[in-house]
């Protein structure tokens, strides 16, 4: 395996490696379970330590940009949140002229899990993301009489308001400690009650869910009139049908890798419902796995930039935050 610093003097980061150098960690927890060679695990935790201290020092918000001096934000004119795909990274889609918030800092928490095995549990690797979530979700504000939580930050503070309380990688630090407390963060979700005993209908509705998708992206595959060399590339299993998230979920006890939403597109009475046709085993899977991106939709996905998004970038328009 290549060496490398815990904090790169060689290379800017941005939003878009925070994902890739933290997913990467993979390699190397993958390269210790096969051979056990303590230069991997030691590797692993010093740069994921790297990233903890970054989020300490930044007021328990990770940041998106790190300059080659290795600083924060030095790569961006001082900003913490600025970078690709980074925290104030929002865009007018080409395709559509809209506007998309595409911040995907939190999908490097993958590194963080690896770390947290590696060392048996310690809960500091978790604990950094729980204080990030209440530090977000502490900037709430009160919009048209709806309580509304941030998402994104900018020149201005912190913008794009929504409904649901920030809560990345609540259900995988929940998987990893089994405290309830943790459980309080995780947005209800089906499987979660069919796990406590509330859904027991969830295996058969989830089930019925799986196969309502495969026909749907069947039904797209049919309609596609693409050539492969008119694809968008960043994206070559966008229509694939198969579906394999209750399997996991009901045999494995895990969670699907790609998708961070786990109620099934079925609607909502059919898995609160509290009977269920038939009898249904009373064993159920133990929360785990690991769920990689979030799910977003793939109407509107842009093309992807080189390497750090500004105003001269081919294709895209940057979009500035209203003051508050």
């Amino acid at each position: 395996m290549r060496k490398c610093s815990p904090i790169s003097k060689t290379t800017p980061t941005s939003s878009a490696t925070i994902r890739k150098n933290l997913l990467a960690t993979s390699l190397a927890m993958n390269a210790y379970m096969l051979e056990h060679e303590p230069k991997y695990k030691k590797w692993l935790l010093e740069y994921v330590d790297a990233w903890l201290k970054r989020m300490q020092d930044n007021g328990g918000i990770i940041p998106t940009n790190i300059g080659l001096d290795g600083k924060i934000g030095s790569a961006a004119g001082g900003k913490w949140y600025g970078g690709v795909y980074g925290w104030a990274f929002s865009v007018i889609v080409p395709q559509t002229k809209k506007l998309a918030h595409r911040n995907t800092h939190a999908k490097g928490f993958v590194g963080f899990m690896n770390a947290y095995l590696l060392t048996h549990g310690d809960d500091r690797y978790l604990d950094a993301w729980r204080i990030q979530m209440d530090k977000i979700n502490a900037q709430a504000k009160t919009i048209d009489g709806r309580k509304k939580y941030p998402r994104m930050f900018g020149d201005e503070g912190w913008y794009h308001f929504v409904d649901e309380p920030y809560s990345e990688n609540a259900l995988e630090i929940y998987y990893l400690s089994m405290n309830p407390s943790d459980r309080k963060r995780v947005p209800d979700n089906a499987w979660l009650r069919y796990l406590s005993g509330t859904n027991p209908n969830y295996p058969i509705a989830s089930m019925q869910a799986d196969f309502a998708q495969i026909r749907k992206q069947m039904e797209r595959v049919r309609q596609d009139e693409t050539t492969p060399d008119t694809r968008l590339a960043d994206d070559p299993m966008v229509l694939n049908p198969c579906n394999v998230r209750s399997l996991i979920h009901l045999m494995l006890g895990g969670i699907h890798p790609r998708k961070k939403r786990l109620d099934s597109p079925l609607p909502a009475a059919l898995f609160r419902s509290a009977k269920a046709p038939g009898r249904h085993s009373r064993r159920r899977g133990r929360p785990g796995g690991k769920n990689g991106c979030r799910s977003r939709n793939r109407d509107d996905r842009e093309p992807q930039p080189d390497s750090t998004a500004n105003s001269n970038t081919p294709g895209w328009r940057l979009w500035r935050a209203p003051v508050s």
